[in-house]
């Protein structure tokens, strides 16, 4: 939650009791309301906590304060940058394809460019759209139920050629999931083999169960591993030939289960199963993307912003560092 409220221009403080909460607004007018909102779980601790603080006094109350985000995790007075023209993502069909809230990718790029003074434009691809890729410097694929994947498989392969020239002339892409499945040879959906779009060597097969849970990947991308959330029942097997992104922390999990691989990259393709959405909690991963575009680019004005200048990725380590502990 932090890391999203600074990517929606927030800068957030967590707190880790509802003493800490009070403490922080205990300076507001005395008419203000405060609201605690619990899940079920945190429900009865809450009230509890909240009967034992009826009797403090004020300067008690202020005693539990944690200090406030002081709002320097979100970058301000960012001088813009030349580019002959935006970068442009292409967000491919987001009515169909963020069952996992994919589109939060979109929203990293997009801020992580922003927060260094790189123009950008974020074009969406929706169902019945043609499909643009001449100008694309990033696109980007999530995971859809059966029945929206099925719909953008027909869609795609009407248009394949575009998807295959744009990946073989070293196009940026992203695909999550069902994405990266559509970009193999085949998958299966139920008993029936549905067609991919053969851009990738690789192809997915029937499992007899659905891999799911909290997985990492080793990759030679970044020196901590990707961290995300698997759930899918097809099984992914890559060519001989074919670059894994890695090789999964957890036994049992990745593209099949068996190999110990996860994801592929191919030129500017990566795909993966890490839900999450992947990009916020890895930023290795959104910049390694970033910096593709910008290299393709090739001209002078593209090439003088590289390397990348730091961000401040703090909120985004926690939340990665908080994930790895979540590994069975």
């Amino acid at each position: 939650m932090q890391v999203r409220l600074k990517y929606a221009g927030i800068d957030a403080a967590i707190i880790s009791d509802v003493a800490q909460a009070i403490g922080a607004v205990a300076d507001e007018a005395a008419d203000d309301t405060f609201y605690a909102v619990a899940n079920y779980t945190a429900f009865p601790p809450l009230v509890k906590e909240l009967d034992g603080l009826k009797d403090d006094d004020a300067s008690s109350i202020v005693s539990h304060a944690v200090t406030r985000a002081d709002g320097s995790a979100v970058p301000t007075d960012i001088a813009p940058v030349e580019l002959s023209r935006p970068l442009r993502i292409v967000y491919l069909y987001p009515d169909a394809l963020n069952l996992y809230a994919d589109g939060g990718n979109v929203i990293a790029l997009e801020r992580r460019c922003a927060w260094r003074g790189i123009p950008v434009r974020v074009d969406e691809v929706h169902m019945g759209e043609t499909l643009d890729l001449t100008d694309a410097d990033i696109v980007m694929m999530g995971g859809g139920s059966d029945r929206d994947q099925l719909a953008v498989a027909h869609e795609l392969l009407a248009q394949k050629d575009k998807v295959a020239a744009y990946v073989e002339d070293g196009g940026t892409l992203l695909a999550i999931c069902g994405g990266y499945q559509l970009l193999g040879r085949s998958y299966y959906m139920g008993e029936n083999r549905i067609e991919g779009l053969g851009v990738i060597a690789a192809e997915t097969v029937r499992g007899s169960d659905r891999l799911i849970g909290n997985v990492a990947v080793k990759t030679d991308l970044a020196p901590e591993p990707f961290v995300g959330f698997e759930n899918h029942g097809g099984r992914t097997l890559l060519d001989a030939d074919a670059t894994p992104l890695g090789t999964s922390v957890v036994t049992g999990t990745g593209n099949n289960g068996d190999d110990g691989f996860e994801g592929i990259i191919y030129k500017g393709v990566i795909g993966t199963y890490l839900h999450g959405p992947a990009l916020p909690k890895n930023p290795e991963l959104a910049d390694w993307l970033i910096t593709h575009a910008l290299e393709r680019r090739g001209d002078a004005q593209a090439t003088a912003l590289l390397p990348l200048k730091p961000l401040d990725d703090t909120y985004e380590r926690t939340a990665h560092d908080a994930a790895m502990k979540l590994l069975p």
